[in-house]
């Protein structure tokens, strides 16, 4: 339930919370790595790809969380007794 609160505060929590900054630290290593000719656009050009892999994952984390919450209200008005009339 914290998870779904967390999601509908800010999203930038929730790709927090799934990759723990997982982005920032590969970027930060792979670029260690890069051989020294490497320029400044294509160091940036990377940094892009990986940020949007972030994105599209978090997306995709956001949408399975959205048809959780879909199945459980379901699930809720299915399981609610309607009030008896007199």
């Amino acid at each position: 339930m914290e998870l779904l609160i967390c999601c509908k505060d800010s999203p930038q929590k929730l790709t927090n919370l799934i990759g723990g900054g997982l982005v920032d630290k590969v970027v930060d290593t792979a670029v260690k790595y890069f051989p020294p000719d490497v320029s400044p656009e294509q160091k940036q050009q990377f940094a892009l790809e990986c940020r949007q892999l972030e994105l599209k994952y978090a997306q995709q984390q956001q949408h399975l969380i959205n048809q959780a919450e879909a199945l459980l209200t379901q699930r809720i008005s299915q399981l609610e007794v309607p009030p008896k009339t007199s």
